[in-house]
């Protein structure tokens, strides 16, 4: 079984037109079982694509940062203890501001975490929504369809009639495809049916967020299946 992970990324007030958006597949190498795919808004994706994740500089070794991660714990834990504890030992009235220490510790860590927080900035300050949709598939031709069906680039864009030509995949656009499949006799037989597959379903789903909806629907169905 092959994973994929797929993250879909737009501004949250209105999609741009699809020959702006962009995919990029990300993969430890071609073989690898397990794919990575970031499908949005062409800008959005590159600026959180090209952010660097990590510092030029020199890596500390595993022990060392083991070491210095529950050194961290330790002081932030420790300088809470004597807070609560100092305050407790103050007054009566000390243990009203322990309490409320105690529900501000509580509500970082479970009510309101920095991660819930930075995804309702992101979304409703920033303007930006993110969807991941990881799905399990049975061969390396069915992920490269998936691939191709997300790839804004695999139909070439009539700028003077608005349209996309559905009637066959552009060349350049299917470049990234030939070091994984290579151009061969049986190439258009399997590229054939996956282009009336595609043009299919997008008269099925016109747009993103409908295949969303359905996407939604159908996860739900499984779960009470499954219950």
């Amino acid at each position: 079984m092959l994973g994929c992970y797929l993250s879909l990324a737009f501004f949250a007030t209105a999609t741009r037109r699809q020959h702006f958006n962009r995919l990029v597949v990300v993969t430890g190498h071609v073989y690898s079982a397990k794919w990575t795919v970031f499908y949005g808004e062409s800008a959005l994706v590159n600026s959180l694509l090209y952010r660097p994740l990590e510092h030029d500089g020199p890596q500390p070794s595993h022990f060392v940062a083991r070491c210095l991660f529950k050194v961290l714990r330790i002081l932030i834990l420790g300088q809470w203890a004597l807070v609560i504890g100092a305050a407790a030992l103050t007054g009566w009235d000390a243990y009203f501001t322990t309490l409320w220490i105690t529900f501000c510790i509580f509500s970082q860590a479970y009510l309101i975490s920095p991660r819930i927080s930075m995804k309702s900035r992101m979304r409703y300050s920033a303007g930006i929504q993110i969807k991941r949709f990881t799905t399990k598939l049975s061969s390396r031709r069915t992920l490269l369809n998936t691939v191709i069906a997300l790839n804004p680039d695999t139909f070439s864009w009539f700028s003077k009639e608005n349209r996309e030509d559905r009637t066959k995949f552009d060349q350049k656009g299917m470049k990234w495809l030939d070091p994984i499949l290579a151009p061969g006799p049986g190439r258009p037989e399997w590229e054939e049916p996956t282009r009336e597959a595609m043009n299919e379903a997008t008269e099925r789903y016109p747009n993103d967020e409908t295949l969303v909806i359905q996407m939604r629907q159908e996860k739900d169905e499984n779960r009470l299946s499954l219950g």
